[in-house]
Protein backbone atom coordinates (compact mmCIF):
# COMPACT_ATOMS: atom_id res chain seq x y z
CA UNK A 1 0.00 0.00 0.00
CA UNK A 2 1.63 3.41 -0.78
CA UNK A 3 2.16 5.81 1.87
CA UNK A 4 -0.04 9.07 1.82
CA UNK A 5 1.89 12.35 0.96
CA UNK A 6 2.79 14.34 4.01
CA UNK A 7 2.12 18.21 4.19
CA UNK A 8 4.51 20.04 4.94
CA UNK A 9 3.44 20.70 8.28
CA UNK A 10 3.25 17.21 8.83
CA UNK A 11 6.84 16.74 7.59
CA UNK A 12 7.67 19.59 10.11
CA UNK A 13 6.32 17.86 12.89
CA UNK A 14 7.75 14.41 12.31
CA UNK A 15 11.31 15.86 11.57
CA UNK A 16 10.91 17.87 15.08
CA UNK A 17 9.02 14.82 17.29
CA UNK A 18 11.19 12.25 15.92
CA UNK A 19 14.81 14.74 15.56
CA UNK A 20 15.24 13.49 11.92
CA UNK A 21 17.54 15.29 9.26
CA UNK A 22 14.71 16.03 7.01
CA UNK A 23 13.22 19.48 6.63
CA UNK A 24 10.24 20.49 4.70
CA UNK A 25 10.75 22.77 1.63
CA UNK A 26 9.04 26.21 3.18
CA UNK A 27 8.26 29.26 1.42
CA UNK A 28 8.74 32.65 2.90
CA UNK A 29 4.80 32.48 3.70
CA UNK A 30 4.75 29.60 5.65
CA UNK A 31 8.00 30.46 7.89
CA UNK A 32 6.52 33.55 8.71
CA UNK A 33 3.14 32.12 9.20
CA UNK A 34 4.40 29.55 11.28
CA UNK A 35 3.69 28.40 15.14
CA UNK A 36 7.45 28.88 15.95
CA UNK A 37 7.51 32.14 14.90
CA UNK A 38 4.36 33.11 16.53
CA UNK A 39 5.29 31.55 20.14
CA UNK A 40 8.26 33.15 20.22
CA UNK A 41 6.78 36.41 19.19
CA UNK A 42 8.87 37.39 16.28
CA UNK A 43 7.50 39.89 14.50
CA UNK A 44 6.94 43.44 15.15
CA UNK A 45 4.07 45.94 14.09
CA UNK A 46 4.81 49.58 13.32
CA UNK A 47 3.27 52.12 11.25
CA UNK A 48 4.54 51.72 7.39
CA UNK A 49 6.75 55.03 5.99
CA UNK A 50 4.02 55.15 3.50
CA UNK A 51 0.07 55.35 4.80
CA UNK A 52 1.21 55.06 8.57
CA UNK A 53 -0.82 51.63 8.30
CA UNK A 54 0.41 48.85 10.28
CA UNK A 55 3.07 46.24 8.99
CA UNK A 56 4.70 43.21 10.48
CA UNK A 57 8.05 43.03 10.33
CA UNK A 58 10.89 41.22 10.91
CA UNK A 59 11.88 41.35 15.17
CA UNK A 60 14.61 41.09 17.13
CA UNK A 61 17.35 38.88 15.56
CA UNK A 62 18.05 37.81 19.08
CA UNK A 63 16.70 37.50 22.60
CA UNK A 64 18.86 39.14 25.04
CA UNK A 65 17.71 38.28 28.92
CA UNK A 66 18.32 41.64 30.64
CA UNK A 67 19.07 43.64 27.57
CA UNK A 68 16.35 42.90 24.96
CA UNK A 69 16.30 44.39 21.63
CA UNK A 70 13.28 47.11 21.01
CA UNK A 71 12.72 48.23 17.91
CA UNK A 72 10.22 50.76 17.97
CA UNK A 73 10.48 53.43 15.42
CA UNK A 74 9.50 53.28 11.91
CA UNK A 75 11.04 53.17 8.66
CA UNK A 76 12.01 56.82 7.82
CA UNK A 77 10.96 58.93 5.35
CA UNK A 78 13.61 60.48 3.25
CA UNK A 79 15.17 63.31 5.25
CA UNK A 80 12.32 62.74 8.27
CA UNK A 81 15.03 63.37 10.65
CA UNK A 82 18.10 65.34 9.29
CA UNK A 83 17.65 68.39 11.74
CA UNK A 84 16.86 65.85 14.92
CA UNK A 85 20.66 64.23 13.76
CA UNK A 86 22.66 67.45 12.84
CA UNK A 87 21.41 68.79 16.46
CA UNK A 88 22.71 66.11 18.28
CA UNK A 89 26.30 66.55 19.53
CA UNK A 90 27.25 62.99 20.35
CA UNK A 91 26.57 62.87 16.71
CA UNK A 92 28.72 65.96 15.75
CA UNK A 93 31.74 64.46 13.80
CA UNK A 94 35.47 65.56 15.05
CA UNK A 95 37.14 67.92 13.57
CA UNK A 96 40.52 68.10 11.43
CA UNK A 97 42.51 68.71 14.44
CA UNK A 98 40.76 66.19 16.48
CA UNK A 99 41.05 63.46 13.88
CA UNK A 100 44.93 63.82 13.93
CA UNK A 101 45.63 63.94 17.01
CA UNK A 102 43.08 60.61 17.63
CA UNK A 103 45.44 59.28 14.56
CA UNK A 104 48.82 60.41 16.22
CA UNK A 105 47.99 58.71 19.60
CA UNK A 106 46.92 55.24 18.46
CA UNK A 107 50.07 55.76 16.17
CA UNK A 108 52.58 56.31 19.29
CA UNK A 109 51.32 53.50 21.23
CA UNK A 110 49.03 55.21 23.62
CA UNK A 111 45.55 53.05 22.26
CA UNK A 112 47.60 50.03 21.17
CA UNK A 113 45.55 47.63 23.63
CA UNK A 114 43.74 45.47 21.72
CA UNK A 115 39.85 45.85 22.10
CA UNK A 116 39.01 42.57 23.56
CA UNK A 117 42.36 42.36 25.67
CA UNK A 118 41.66 40.87 29.05
CA UNK A 119 38.00 38.91 27.91
CA UNK A 120 38.07 35.66 28.82
CA UNK A 121 35.63 32.78 26.46
CA UNK A 122 34.95 29.79 27.15
CA UNK A 123 34.35 28.27 23.76
CA UNK A 124 31.28 25.16 23.40
CA UNK A 125 30.42 26.47 19.76
CA UNK A 126 30.69 24.04 17.02
CA UNK A 127 30.92 24.02 12.84
CA UNK A 128 30.82 27.47 11.82
CA UNK A 129 27.83 29.94 12.89
CA UNK A 130 29.70 29.91 16.59
CA UNK A 131 33.17 29.32 16.14
CA UNK A 132 33.35 32.23 13.09
CA UNK A 133 32.06 34.84 15.89
CA UNK A 134 34.32 34.02 18.83
CA UNK A 135 37.41 33.86 16.23
CA UNK A 136 37.15 37.55 15.77
CA UNK A 137 37.50 37.99 19.69
CA UNK A 138 40.10 36.32 19.25
CA UNK A 139 41.29 38.29 16.59
CA UNK A 140 41.35 41.28 18.63
CA UNK A 141 42.67 40.34 21.99
CA UNK A 142 40.59 37.82 23.65
CA UNK A 143 41.85 34.83 25.70
CA UNK A 144 39.29 31.77 23.81
CA UNK A 145 39.24 28.31 25.17
CA UNK A 146 37.78 26.31 22.56
CA UNK A 147 36.85 22.82 23.84
CA UNK A 148 36.07 19.75 21.62
CA UNK A 149 36.90 16.16 21.93
CA UNK A 150 38.01 13.45 19.46
CA UNK A 151 34.95 10.99 21.08
CA UNK A 152 32.34 13.84 19.53
CA UNK A 153 34.10 15.15 16.62
CA UNK A 154 33.40 18.87 15.30
CA UNK A 155 31.33 18.41 11.99
CA UNK A 156 33.52 21.08 10.35
CA UNK A 157 36.78 18.38 10.71
CA UNK A 158 35.12 16.20 8.29
CA UNK A 159 34.51 19.03 5.75
CA UNK A 160 36.88 19.11 3.04
CA UNK A 161 39.02 21.10 1.89
CA UNK A 162 41.28 19.24 3.40
CA UNK A 163 45.27 19.66 3.67
CA UNK A 164 46.87 18.28 0.13
CA UNK A 165 43.36 16.83 -0.28
CA UNK A 166 43.69 13.95 2.24
CA UNK A 167 40.55 13.68 4.46
CA UNK A 168 42.21 14.05 7.72
CA UNK A 169 40.18 15.90 10.42
CA UNK A 170 43.70 17.43 11.58
CA UNK A 171 43.94 18.99 8.33
CA UNK A 172 40.48 20.39 7.91
CA UNK A 173 41.00 24.22 6.48
CA UNK A 174 37.29 25.37 7.44
CA UNK A 175 37.70 24.42 10.95
CA UNK A 176 41.28 25.61 11.44
CA UNK A 177 40.21 29.47 9.76
CA UNK A 178 37.00 29.13 11.81
CA UNK A 179 39.35 28.20 15.26
CA UNK A 180 42.61 30.41 14.47
CA UNK A 181 43.85 32.49 17.15
CA UNK A 182 42.10 30.34 19.98
CA UNK A 183 43.27 27.88 22.64
CA UNK A 184 42.31 24.25 22.01
CA UNK A 185 41.53 21.86 24.48
CA UNK A 186 40.01 18.18 24.19
CA UNK A 187 37.90 17.59 27.22
CA UNK A 188 34.81 15.50 27.23
CA UNK A 189 31.86 17.11 29.11
CA UNK A 190 29.93 14.05 28.99
CA UNK A 191 32.31 12.59 32.04
CA UNK A 192 31.67 13.80 35.40
CA UNK A 193 35.61 14.53 35.69
CA UNK A 194 35.37 16.29 32.44
CA UNK A 195 32.21 18.23 33.29
CA UNK A 196 34.34 19.40 36.34
CA UNK A 197 37.12 20.88 33.99
CA UNK A 198 33.83 23.08 32.28
CA UNK A 199 32.41 24.49 35.39
CA UNK A 200 35.54 25.34 36.11
CA UNK A 201 36.29 27.00 33.11
CA UNK A 202 33.07 28.60 33.61
CA UNK A 203 34.30 30.56 36.69
CA UNK A 204 36.95 31.84 34.61
CA UNK A 205 35.00 32.99 32.20
CA UNK A 206 33.31 36.30 31.21
CA UNK A 207 31.60 34.87 28.35
CA UNK A 208 30.27 31.28 27.39
CA UNK A 209 29.24 30.33 23.97
CA UNK A 210 27.30 27.28 23.41
CA UNK A 211 25.84 25.66 19.83
CA UNK A 212 24.01 22.69 21.43
CA UNK A 213 20.79 21.76 20.70
CA UNK A 214 18.25 23.12 23.35
CA UNK A 215 18.10 21.29 26.80
CA UNK A 216 21.84 20.00 26.26
CA UNK A 217 23.78 22.45 28.66
CA UNK A 218 20.61 21.72 30.97
CA UNK A 219 21.63 17.82 30.94
CA UNK A 220 25.32 18.10 30.54
CA UNK A 221 24.71 20.11 34.37
CA UNK A 222 26.03 23.28 32.63
CA UNK A 223 23.10 25.29 31.90
CA UNK A 224 21.98 28.54 32.30
CA UNK A 225 21.18 28.61 36.53
CA UNK A 226 24.38 26.80 36.93
CA UNK A 227 26.66 29.37 35.36
CA UNK A 228 24.93 32.02 36.89
CA UNK A 229 25.28 30.75 40.12
CA UNK A 230 28.74 30.30 39.59
CA UNK A 231 29.39 33.19 38.27
CA UNK A 232 27.09 35.78 38.12
CA UNK A 233 28.33 38.21 35.84
CA UNK A 234 29.07 36.05 33.12
CA UNK A 235 27.15 36.03 29.49
CA UNK A 236 25.91 32.84 27.87
CA UNK A 237 25.26 32.98 24.42
CA UNK A 238 23.48 29.76 23.02
CA UNK A 239 22.87 30.02 19.08
CA UNK A 240 20.71 27.24 17.86
CA UNK A 241 18.74 26.49 14.47
CA UNK A 242 15.50 27.67 15.74
CA UNK A 243 15.96 28.75 19.09
CA UNK A 244 15.57 27.90 22.92
CA UNK A 245 11.63 27.96 22.66
CA UNK A 246 8.45 27.42 20.68
CA UNK A 247 7.50 24.32 19.04
CA UNK A 248 10.19 23.75 16.78
CA UNK A 249 12.91 23.93 19.33
CA UNK A 250 14.24 20.31 18.94
CA UNK A 251 14.44 20.89 15.07
CA UNK A 252 17.68 19.07 14.57
CA UNK A 253 20.16 19.70 11.86
CA UNK A 254 22.45 22.18 10.22
CA UNK A 255 22.20 25.08 8.30
CA UNK A 256 21.54 23.77 5.00
CA UNK A 257 17.99 22.40 7.20
CA UNK A 258 17.78 25.61 7.92
CA UNK A 259 18.18 27.26 4.73
CA UNK A 260 15.31 24.87 3.68
CA UNK A 261 12.50 26.03 6.02
CA UNK A 262 13.48 29.64 6.25
CA UNK A 263 12.67 30.40 2.47
CA UNK A 264 15.68 29.79 0.85
CA UNK A 265 15.22 27.06 -1.39
CA UNK A 266 12.68 28.39 -3.10
CA UNK A 267 14.39 31.41 -3.36
CA UNK A 268 17.63 30.03 -5.01
CA UNK A 269 15.62 28.63 -7.80
CA UNK A 270 15.25 29.15 -11.72
CA UNK A 271 12.31 30.53 -12.82
CA UNK A 272 9.45 28.51 -12.56
CA UNK A 273 11.82 25.61 -11.45
CA UNK A 274 11.81 23.26 -8.46
CA UNK A 275 13.81 24.69 -4.82
CA UNK A 276 17.17 23.92 -5.58
CA UNK A 277 18.97 26.36 -2.84
CA UNK A 278 21.82 28.22 -1.84
CA UNK A 279 24.65 25.56 -1.48
CA UNK A 280 26.18 24.81 2.01
CA UNK A 281 24.96 25.97 5.70
CA UNK A 282 23.83 28.87 4.62
CA UNK A 283 21.91 30.06 7.30
CA UNK A 284 25.86 29.47 9.24
CA UNK A 285 26.97 32.24 7.11
CA UNK A 286 24.39 34.76 8.15
CA UNK A 287 23.91 33.18 11.97
CA UNK A 288 27.92 34.57 12.21
CA UNK A 289 27.64 37.55 11.59
CA UNK A 290 24.85 37.77 14.05
CA UNK A 291 26.33 35.90 16.71
CA UNK A 292 29.88 38.69 16.64
CA UNK A 293 26.83 41.68 16.56
CA UNK A 294 25.50 39.88 19.63
CA UNK A 295 28.52 39.37 21.76
CA UNK A 296 29.82 42.43 21.22
CA UNK A 297 26.62 44.17 22.62
CA UNK A 298 26.97 42.15 25.70
CA UNK A 299 30.34 42.61 26.11
CA UNK A 300 29.42 46.07 26.22
CA UNK A 301 27.29 46.36 28.64
CA UNK A 302 29.03 43.75 30.80
CA UNK A 303 31.93 46.35 30.65
CA UNK A 304 29.58 49.32 31.55
CA UNK A 305 27.69 47.85 34.26
CA UNK A 306 29.00 44.69 35.18
CA UNK A 307 25.65 42.52 34.49
CA UNK A 308 25.63 39.37 32.32
CA UNK A 309 22.81 37.78 30.81
CA UNK A 310 21.74 35.03 28.39
CA UNK A 311 21.70 35.39 24.45
CA UNK A 312 19.10 33.08 22.70
CA UNK A 313 19.75 33.27 18.94
CA UNK A 314 18.00 31.47 16.38
CA UNK A 315 19.82 31.20 12.76
CA UNK A 316 15.82 31.13 11.67
CA UNK A 317 15.47 34.30 13.06
CA UNK A 318 18.43 35.97 11.94
CA UNK A 319 18.14 34.56 8.21
CA UNK A 320 14.84 36.49 7.72
CA UNK A 321 16.89 39.49 8.22
CA UNK A 322 18.21 38.59 4.80
CA UNK A 323 15.68 38.14 3.41
CA UNK A 324 13.29 41.22 5.14
CA UNK A 325 12.23 42.33 1.33
CA UNK A 326 10.63 39.42 0.77
CA UNK A 327 8.91 39.14 4.20
CA UNK A 328 7.27 42.57 3.67
CA UNK A 329 5.81 41.74 0.41
CA UNK A 330 3.95 38.63 2.34
CA UNK A 331 3.37 40.69 4.98
CA UNK A 332 2.02 43.96 3.33
CA UNK A 333 0.76 42.14 -0.12
CA UNK A 334 -0.09 38.62 0.80
CA UNK A 335 2.47 37.94 -1.94
CA UNK A 336 5.10 35.04 -1.92
CA UNK A 337 8.44 35.33 -3.75
CA UNK A 338 9.55 32.73 -5.73
CA UNK A 339 12.76 31.98 -7.27
CA UNK A 340 13.54 34.07 -10.71
CA UNK A 341 17.71 32.05 -11.29
CA UNK A 342 19.64 35.13 -12.03
CA UNK A 343 17.18 37.55 -12.81
CA UNK A 344 17.05 40.94 -11.41
CA UNK A 345 14.19 43.30 -11.06
CA UNK A 346 16.55 46.47 -11.45
CA UNK A 347 19.88 45.19 -13.47
CA UNK A 348 19.88 43.60 -16.55
CA UNK A 349 21.83 41.81 -18.22
CA UNK A 350 22.18 40.04 -15.72
CA UNK A 351 23.91 37.00 -14.90
CA UNK A 352 26.72 34.19 -15.26
CA UNK A 353 27.92 33.43 -18.69
CA UNK A 354 29.65 30.78 -19.94
CA UNK A 355 33.81 31.44 -21.21
CA UNK A 356 36.29 29.94 -22.71
CA UNK A 357 37.58 26.90 -21.21
CA UNK A 358 35.98 24.41 -19.14
CA UNK A 359 33.68 25.20 -16.51
CA UNK A 360 34.87 28.79 -16.63
CA UNK A 361 32.39 31.45 -15.90
CA UNK A 362 32.05 35.48 -15.28
CA UNK A 363 29.30 37.15 -13.96
CA UNK A 364 27.96 40.38 -15.62
CA UNK A 365 25.72 42.89 -13.87
CA UNK A 366 24.18 45.67 -16.12
CA UNK A 367 23.02 48.53 -13.61
CA UNK A 368 21.76 51.25 -16.14
CA UNK A 369 21.97 52.04 -19.48
CA UNK A 370 25.14 53.75 -19.00
CA UNK A 371 26.79 50.19 -18.43
CA UNK A 372 24.72 48.95 -21.73
CA UNK A 373 26.72 51.51 -23.93
CA UNK A 374 29.46 50.32 -22.30
CA UNK A 375 28.91 46.53 -22.74
CA UNK A 376 27.61 47.10 -26.32
CA UNK A 377 31.16 49.09 -26.91
CA UNK A 378 33.33 46.80 -25.79
CA UNK A 379 30.95 43.74 -27.91
CA UNK A 380 31.09 45.83 -30.91
CA UNK A 381 27.46 45.93 -30.70
CA UNK A 382 25.81 49.42 -31.08
CA UNK A 383 23.22 47.44 -33.01
CA UNK A 384 22.08 46.30 -29.23
CA UNK A 385 21.80 49.88 -27.75
CA UNK A 386 18.32 50.03 -28.37
CA UNK A 387 17.25 46.52 -27.45
CA UNK A 388 18.42 46.67 -23.75
CA UNK A 389 14.39 45.75 -22.98
CA UNK A 390 14.20 42.90 -24.95
CA UNK A 391 15.90 40.89 -22.12
CA UNK A 392 16.48 37.60 -23.65
CA UNK A 393 17.71 38.84 -26.67
CA UNK A 394 20.24 40.77 -25.12
CA UNK A 395 21.29 38.11 -22.88
CA UNK A 396 21.46 35.73 -25.55
CA UNK A 397 23.72 38.29 -27.38
CA UNK A 398 26.28 39.13 -24.05
CA UNK A 399 26.38 34.63 -23.82
CA UNK A 400 27.50 34.54 -27.37
CA UNK A 401 30.24 37.00 -26.94
CA UNK A 402 31.39 35.63 -23.69
CA UNK A 403 31.60 32.51 -24.88
CA UNK A 404 34.15 33.35 -27.47
CA UNK A 405 36.55 34.96 -24.77
CA UNK A 406 38.24 33.99 -21.50
CA UNK A 407 36.47 35.36 -18.32
CA UNK A 408 40.03 37.20 -16.87
CA UNK A 409 39.82 39.18 -19.88
CA UNK A 410 36.04 40.34 -20.02
CA UNK A 411 36.28 40.92 -16.63
CA UNK A 412 39.22 43.42 -16.89
CA UNK A 413 37.82 44.90 -20.48
CA UNK A 414 34.27 45.40 -18.71
CA UNK A 415 35.67 46.79 -15.32
CA UNK A 416 37.84 49.20 -17.17
CA UNK A 417 34.77 50.51 -18.50
CA UNK A 418 33.19 50.46 -15.26
CA UNK A 419 30.77 48.24 -15.95
CA UNK A 420 30.76 45.38 -13.09
CA UNK A 421 31.93 41.91 -14.07
CA UNK A 422 33.98 39.31 -11.53
CA UNK A 423 35.44 36.17 -13.04
CA UNK A 424 33.80 33.02 -10.96
CA UNK A 425 36.36 31.80 -9.41
CA UNK A 426 37.49 28.34 -8.27
CA UNK A 427 39.60 27.67 -4.77
CA UNK A 428 42.69 27.65 -6.66
CA UNK A 429 42.16 30.78 -8.61
CA UNK A 430 40.70 32.65 -5.17
CA UNK A 431 44.23 32.18 -3.17
CA UNK A 432 45.66 33.43 -6.52
CA UNK A 433 42.92 36.61 -6.63
CA UNK A 434 45.24 40.05 -6.25
CA UNK A 435 42.83 41.31 -4.73
CA UNK A 436 42.71 38.46 -1.62
CA UNK A 437 46.83 38.73 -1.40
CA UNK A 438 46.87 42.30 -1.14
CA UNK A 439 44.50 42.34 2.10
CA UNK A 440 46.82 39.67 3.57
CA UNK A 441 43.76 36.79 3.44
CA UNK A 442 45.66 33.83 3.23
CA UNK A 443 47.94 33.47 6.68
CA UNK A 444 50.81 30.63 6.59
CA UNK A 445 51.21 28.90 9.89
CA UNK A 446 52.80 26.06 11.88
CA UNK A 447 51.18 23.08 12.13
CA UNK A 448 51.72 19.60 13.97
CA UNK A 449 51.50 17.11 11.04
CA UNK A 450 52.01 18.72 8.05
CA UNK A 451 54.46 21.24 9.64
CA UNK A 452 52.87 24.49 7.59
CA UNK A 453 48.94 25.06 6.67
CA UNK A 454 47.01 28.32 5.39
CA UNK A 455 44.43 29.86 7.64
CA UNK A 456 41.90 33.02 6.39
CA UNK A 457 42.59 36.14 7.58
CA UNK A 458 39.63 37.66 10.33
CA UNK A 459 36.66 39.29 9.09
CA UNK A 460 37.45 43.11 10.24
CA UNK A 461 40.49 44.94 9.76
CA UNK A 462 40.22 48.40 11.92
CA UNK A 463 42.68 51.39 10.42
CA UNK A 464 44.23 51.74 13.29
CA UNK A 465 45.02 48.25 15.35
CA UNK A 466 46.43 45.12 13.82
CA UNK A 467 44.62 41.93 14.57
CA UNK A 468 46.69 38.78 15.97
CA UNK A 469 47.97 36.95 12.98
CA UNK A 470 47.84 32.65 14.14
CA UNK A 471 51.36 31.22 14.93
CA UNK A 472 49.92 27.45 14.71
CA UNK A 473 46.94 25.19 13.86
CA UNK A 474 44.99 24.03 16.66
CA UNK A 475 45.12 20.23 16.95
CA UNK A 476 43.36 17.93 19.30
CA UNK A 477 44.40 18.39 23.20
CA UNK A 478 46.81 21.22 21.91
CA UNK A 479 46.47 23.54 24.53
CA UNK A 480 45.65 21.30 27.63
CA UNK A 481 48.21 21.94 29.77
CA UNK A 482 48.48 26.05 29.25
CA UNK A 483 45.26 25.60 30.51
CA UNK A 484 44.32 23.69 32.87
CA UNK A 485 48.25 24.02 34.57
CA UNK A 486 48.54 27.50 33.53
CA UNK A 487 45.07 29.19 34.13
CA UNK A 488 43.36 26.68 36.06
CA UNK A 489 45.99 26.17 38.17
CA UNK A 490 45.88 22.12 38.50
CA UNK A 491 48.50 20.24 39.39
CA UNK A 492 50.70 17.61 37.35
CA UNK A 493 49.20 14.88 39.33
CA UNK A 494 45.82 15.87 38.59
CA UNK A 495 45.91 16.48 35.02
CA UNK A 496 47.49 13.16 34.36
CA UNK A 497 44.78 11.96 36.74
CA UNK A 498 42.22 13.18 34.30
CA UNK A 499 43.99 11.97 30.92
CA UNK A 500 44.12 8.13 32.66
CA UNK A 501 40.53 8.78 33.31
CA UNK A 502 39.93 9.49 29.61
CA UNK A 503 38.65 12.91 30.26
CA UNK A 504 40.68 14.66 28.16
CA UNK A 505 40.56 13.46 24.66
Amino acid sequence: MQNKPKTNAELMEQSVKRRLLVAPVLDLGEIVSSPQLAAREFAITLPSPVDGAPVKLPGAWAKFSETPLRLTRRAPRIGAHTNEVRGDQRRKPLSIAEATLASVRAKSGEHDKLPFDGIKVLDLFWVLAGPGATRVLADYGATVVHVESSKHIDTLRVIPPYQFANPHPEGAGGFQSANANKLGVSIDMHMPEGREVILDLVRWADVVTSSFAPGVLDHLGIGWKTIRALNPRAILLESCLMGQTGPWRTFTGFGNLAASVTGYMTLAAERGGIPSGPWAAYTDFIAVRYNTLALFAAIDEQRRTGRGQRIDQAQAESALHFAAPGVLDFSVNGRVVRGVGNDDEHYFPHGVFACLGKDRWVAIAVRDDRDWRELCAEMRREDLLALREERAAAEAAVAAWCAEREAGAIERALQARGVPAHEVLDTAALYECPQMQHRGHWIECEHSIYQTTFVESGRLKLSELEPLKPKAAIHFGRDNELVLKGMLGYSEERIAGLAAKGALT
